[in-house]
């Protein structure tokens, strides 16, 4: 899975799978950014606020091996194959 968030720390991202190993979620926050006393900004284009997904995760799926990194804004999550 990619999944775009950009302006989000890695710290503020949190990867779960269900009980069940049935889906695995996906929460973040984007903070809110704020200018200084002394800045100010005639328009921004920032977004911020909860992010959530759910997805379904196929059942020859290894749930135990799921791997996840963040680079430039984007959430790589890896989740193998389990061994024939």
């Amino acid at each position: 899975l990619y999944i775009d968030l950009p302006g989000v720390a890695k710290q503020d991202v949190d990867i779960e799978i269900d009980a069940h190993g049935a889906h695995l979620l996906v929460r973040a926050v984007s903070k809110l950014i704020t200018a200084e006393d002394d800045e100010k900004y005639h328009h921004t284009e920032r977004k911020f606020g909860r992010f959530s997904r759910r997805f379904r995760v196929p059942k020859q799926c290894d749930t135990e091996q799921i791997a996840a990194t963040m680079e430039n804004g984007v959430l790589m999550i890896v989740i193998p194959k389990c061994p024939h």
